[in-house]
């Protein structure tokens, strides 16, 4: 596998990812809003994204928009 197309890879699935923990912010807001353990994990996964470059992607997982 080319460097590229491994980067493709590690963005596609941060993509998922991220569209997955915004599907269930958007549905469940006020558990994201209670729950200072799930909040604590989001904001790191946050940190992890932001880290490979992808502050657009951090972006659509931040609590404090909830």
């Amino acid at each position: 596998m080319l460097p590229n197309e491994n980067l493709e890879n590690v963005q596609d699935d941060f993509l998922h990812d991220v569209c997955r923990l915004r599907y269930w912010i958007r549905q469940f807001p006020v558990q994201f809003d209670l729950d200072s353990k799930l909040q604590s994990v989001i904001k790191a996964f946050g940190t992890l994204v932001q880290h490979k470059g992808n502050s657009t992607f951090r972006e659509l997982i931040d609590l404090s928009k909830v």
